[in-house]
């Protein structure tokens, strides 16, 4: 398959095309409603019977199936599903988008990100009054991955402009939940199918890349099968028992010298 025909296949693409920065509240509101077409069945199907209302799928703010650009990216952290919490993707989302400067911004990021066209897991544009691009990004992010990379990217040296372009995240899915819950059956979203693709083809075409598996190996490498097969030496593990996404040397003590190498450009 060809970049192109992957870039062809996305499925986001579909949710960019209907995500209108000049609209008010289009980062929150209770009537929005952000789905593929093709996943809309099967996460309807998956909230009626989730009787946990912790885990039901989100699906009025903005989908994020990954951050930063990992068809560019060196690291590409494999995780779950975006986090839900209330104060930070509902109260402040609401705040932020009630300024027009910030909101238009910050929602042509994640439309461009969606798209696959933007090279940093951060903006990295300048900024916009009263806060930056950067900040309001990482404040609906709640601040998550900005501290669990503080450490790693104080230990490659690299600026934090040059660090965030060499580093992605993909998650499982894309839509939101304040808690992860493993779908019932075995069926995936036309969304996650289209993931696999995008893990493959940078199995294929990009050499210089790895993969950071940090929780629930079994889950991504079921998903991904022969995929990972294949390529199991482009995978990095977290060995360490635990949860824990911090990305240091304490957390990672096996794999840490790998990752910084591997975002460097430096891995064998």
């Amino acid at each position: 398959m060809t970049k192109e025909e992957l870039l062809d296949k996305n499925p986001w693409k579909e949710i960019a095309e209907n995500i209108d920065p000049r609209n008010e509240h289009c980062l929150y509101h209770k009537n929005n409603k952000y789905v593929v077409k093709d996943d809309e069945c099967i996460i309807d199907d998956f909230n009626k019977k989730t009787k946990n209302k912790e885990c039901e799928i989100i699906l009025n703010t903005i989908p994020e199936p990954w951050k930063g650009n990992p068809l560019k990216a060196n690291l590409i952290i494999l995780s779950l599903n975006p986090g839900f919490v209330p104060e930070i993707n509902k109260t402040l989302a609401c705040l932020i988008q009630s300024v027009d400067s910030v909101r238009i911004s910050l929602t042509k990021f994640r439309k461009e990100t969606l798209e696959l066209k933007r090279d940093s897991f951060f903006p990295d544009d300048g900024g916009v009054m009263p806060i930056s691009n950067k900040e309001a990004e990482d404040m609906l992010c709640d601040w998550y991955w900005s501290s669990r990379l503080k450490e790693l990217r104080r230990d490659t040296g690299l600026s934090e402009s040059e660090f965030y372009k060499r580093v992605a995240l993909i998650e499982f899915h894309g839509y939101s939940s304040s808690k992860y819950k493993k779908w019932y059956g075995e069926q995936y979203l036309n969304s996650q199918n289209f993931n696999k693709d995008l893990i493959e083809w940078i199995c294929a075409n990009r050499k210089d890349a790895r993969f950071l598996i940090l929780r629930s190996k079994t889950i991504w490498t079921d998903f991904l099968k022969d995929v990972y097969e294949k390529n199991t030496k482009r995978f990095l593990i977290k060995k360490k028992a635990g949860q824990c996404q911090y990305l240091t040397r304490e957390n990672l003590p096996d794999i840490y010298d790998e990752i910084i190498k591997t975002i460097k450009g430096d891995a064998d």
